[in-house]
């Protein structure tokens, strides 16, 4: 679990273990989160910058390789009086009176998982030729085709 105090500053840095964000630590390393709080016009925001190293498996040499990731979000706080809706840019925590501390776990860990490349390719595997062609192009039928054609000729 990752709490915030808001009253503890405008900046927090983090260093949690996978476990506490729910994320495998087989896959998830060297996590790393800055919380920066932002007072503009009478409406609290917090930009959270989380990064990583994720071990993934490339999708052309299928070798597990390491990459670093990054990615960013913005929550925009609001009292339990005031009306959500006016900051549609960004996700919204509503705070009941008296709250001091919220949990940024679902926003971190979700903010992670979606910094992990869709197309997983190791850096020494972008280059790889990839056959997309099998076989001789100047080969006429291949062999085990004269089987079905025999079967076709006799029915």
């Amino acid at each position: 679990m990752l709490t915030y105090d808001l009253y503890s500053g405008n900046r927090g840095r983090f260093v949690p273990d996978a476990e506490d964000l729910d994320l495998d630590p087989e896959v998830f390393s060297a996590l790393g989160v800055t919380v920066n709080q932002d007072h503009r016009s009478d409406k609290r925001r917090l930009r959270i910058r989380a990064e990583a190293v994720v071990n993934l498996t490339c999708d052309r040499t299928l070798r597990v390789f390491s990459k670093r990731i990054q990615g960013q979000h913005e929550l925009a706080i609001v009292n339990s009086d005031e009306r959500a809706g006016n900051e549609a840019e960004a996700d919204q925590i509503m705070l009941q009176p008296f709250q001091t501390k919220i949990d940024l776990t679902s926003a971190v860990r979700d903010t992670l998982l979606l910094a992990v490349p869709v197309r997983k390719v190791a850096p020494e595997a972008e280059n790889l030729v990839i056959p997309t062609v099998y076989g001789a192009p100047d080969e006429s039928e291949p062999a085990y085709w004269d089987a079905l054609n025999k079967l076709k000729a006799a029915t």
